[in-house]
């Protein structure tokens, strides 16, 4: 009986999961796809708004291993002579450690002179000089220390490790070129056998460039994007060292250069210089660093500073309003299940989760919109849409059946569209019907100005063979119509998400503040120069250095210089306690409205009586009672009578 229930059951499951199959693909339009596919040739513009591309474009190298090259070990120091190919080292023996006891004690002492001393001497047991140098450090004597540490020419370095610690230090003091300079001269440090001499180089140089904008934040927070972009010139330079780095193996160039670049990327963002740290990823990426989901952490929080999900419409007017040249969007189109919200949150880098996901089919049934930066000074304010997906879901097609009319609507009708990005996953190893119907979607709406771009999803569960076989078939499925941008990405392991954001990032800083932000740190370095200490105005005045609003001067103030203070002999200082303008109290009110009324009366009486009455008043000297009743008689003295009695009154109420 029971078994006999339980087959009835899945025999209506499989009946209705097949009438409802039947449901949702009835709506895919394939006449029209069957048209195509038969005559390719006449049907070349099916995509209008993707122009033909003169070269073939290369593969994403997210995919491709980065092995080790040792051929590529450069061979030549910058001098033009041959680079040691050992290790350098420094020979012991017993003055060795009597060097080292003299250095501490002196530390201890504080001692900079004997420090210094024992730096220049000649010393052929151990690295005296540059134990002399870091002792310097920590005394806060930078300048000493990397005079020691560079040579007495500045290019006879000590040793490697002495060099990358003072360039460290002198980097957090604001001292960049120098760190720069000490952080190249490791090169003439020679090699081991696992690690060269530029690799070494480029290390200290990016860790110094970190500490750089560290120290900058700190301290002048409003010269970030200044000394971002001074950074991003010296980072470009040291490509220089490219084959030396290729020479490492993956797992050496992981621990040596991943952690110096996330938090150079973290700083870039922090400074929001979003194109410099694009720059920096692709730089990993030439270089064959292996990157961490730190790496795509921090450049997701520089990009993305603030985000919330705006709106979720089922309709079309129910959407946000348009704002076309202010407010530019990507959407994220594909088939059900591709991974759409999933890669929204992979961009947003957060732990929520901002744009729902599950591992229901068609989970997401309307237009999601995420405005980015929108109160973000100094970044482009952009919003990204998650649409639902096409194709067969367990789900009624009641629910369903309006998806792609939802999705066309929006294409055809959104002024402010500037990016497609079209999701495909790996495993499909093709364009599945419901994907050629997104893209006859996005053809019929005939957006030429329109980016499009496909993207291979869920490469963290396929190997890289069957990924790139599934490129290779939608390329060639494609070609008859038009030539496709082709990438790779995951959300789960975040490959291929920092290429995301600099696509995402070309199209949305086409606006005027997209614009500003690309300037941003040009001009603020173009500002930084202008205002360099050599071309400080004449009051040297470090506010406006530093583009500071001056404070304002009292108004009682007054500049002496010391000719001005020799001729002012009226000039007196004021015995200590007498000046009553230094309180404010108000429990002496009453004293202080007497004073106010005596000095009434005394200006009245000096300024308005004639001579006449002076010498009346003068003859009744010896009446006080009279000069009393004289005065009473002026007007002056009946106002300020009256307006006491006002007062009296009010405080007596």
């Amino acid at each position: 009986m029971l078994a006999g229930s339980q087959a009835s059951r899945n025999t209506f499951s499989r009946a209705r999961r097949s009438r409802t199959r039947r449901q949702v693909r009835g709506d895919i339009p394939k006449t029209r796809l069957a048209e195509l596919e038969r005559r390719p040739e006449e049907t070349k513009q099916v995509l209008p708004y993707a122009d033909p591309m003169l070269e073939p474009r290369m593969w994403p190298d997210v995919l491709d291993p980065r092995k080790r090259k040792p051929e590529l070990a450069s061979l030549l120091a910058e001098d033009g002579g041959e680079i040691d190919a050992t290790r350098q080292k420094f020979r012991k023996g017993p003055k060795e450690k009597t060097m080292r006891s003299l250095i501490q004690t002196y530390l201890r002492q504080r001692d900079i002179g004997r420090l210094v001393r024992i730096g220049l001497q000649e010393n052929d047991q151990g690295d005296a000089r540059g134990w002399a140098a870091v002792a310097l450090v920590q005394l806060k004597q930078h300048k000493l220390a990397a005079q020691l540490a560079s040579g007495p020419d500045g290019q006879t370095p000590c040793g490697y490790q002495t060099l990358r610690y003072v360039a460290h230090a002198l980097a957090g003091a604001g001292a960049m070129q120098a760190a720069m300079h000490l952080s190249q001269l490791q090169m003439k440090c020679g090699r081991s056998k696992a690690i060269t001499p530029g690799a070494r180089a480029l290390q200290s140089s990016i860790e110094s460039a970190s500490l750089y904008l560290q120290a900058t934040c700190n301290n002048m927070p409003r010269l970030m994007a200044a000394h971002g972009q001074q950074i991003s010139f010296e980072v470009d330079n040291l490509m220089e060292h490219k084959n030396d780095v290729l020479a490492l193996t993956p797992h050496r160039r992981y621990l040596m250069f991943t952690q110096p670049f996330n938090q150079l990327i973290r700083w870039y963002g922090r400074a929001r210089l979003v194109p410099q740290a694009l720059r920096a990823c692709e730089i990993m990426n030439e270089l064959g660093i292996p990157r961490d989901e730190m790496t795509i952490h921090f450049l997701s929080k520089g990009a993305a500073q603030q985000y919330k999900c705006m709106k979720r419409a089922k309709k079309y007017t129910q959407s946000v309003s348009d704002a076309p040249g202010k407010r530019p969007e990507v959407i994220f189109i594909g088939r059900v299940n591709s991974g759409k919200s999933a890669m929204i949150n992979a961009l947003f880098s957060s732990s929520t989760k901002t744009a729902p996901v599950s591992k229901t089919r068609a989970w997401t049934r309307g237009l999601d919109f995420y405005e980015v930066n929108r109160q973000m000074s100094g970044l482009p304010y952009f919003m990204m849409v998650d649409t639902p997906g096409l194709g067969h879901a367990e789900v009624r097609a009641a629910h369903v059946r309006h998806h792609p009319d939802l999705i066309y609507s929006y294409l055809s009708q959104r002024q402010s569209l500037v990016h497609v990005f079209h999701l495909c996953d790996a495993r499909n190893k093709r364009l599945l019907p419901a994907d050629k119907q997104l893209i006859h979607l996005v053809a019929s709406a005939q957006r030429r100005r329109v980016r499009y771009t496909i993207i291979i999803t869920k490469i963290d569960v396929v190997t890289r063979k069957l990924a790139n076989l599934t490129a290779q078939n939608i390329r060639e499925e494609l070609e008859p119509y038009c030539d496709v941008d082709i990438m790779f990405a995951s959300a789960k392991n975040h490959r291929g998400v920092d290429q995301l954001w600099a696509k995402i990032w070309q199209s949305v800083t086409e606006t005027p503040r997209g614009h500003r932000h690309r300037m941003l740190g040009l001009s603020e370095l173009d500002k930084l120069y202008k205002r360099a200490p050599g071309d400080l105005p004449k009051e040297g005045n470090l506010s406006e250095m530093f583009g500071l609003p001056r404070a304002p001067l009292p108004e009682t103030a007054q500049d002496f210089d010391s000719e001005t203070w020799e001729e002012d002999h009226d000039f007196s200082t004021q015995e200590p306690g007498r000046d009553k303008g230094y309180f404010d109290d108000k429990w002496g009110q009453d004293l202080d409205e007497q004073e106010i009324q005596d000095s009434s009366m005394t200006d009245s009486m000096e300024s308005d009586w004639s001579q006449e009455e002076e010498d009346t008043f003068e003859a009744l000297a010896g009446d006080p009672d009279r000069q009393d009743q004289m005065y009473l008689a002026r007007p002056e003295a009946t106002a300020v009578k009256t307006g006491h009695a006002q007062r009296s009154a009010g405080r007596s109420g």
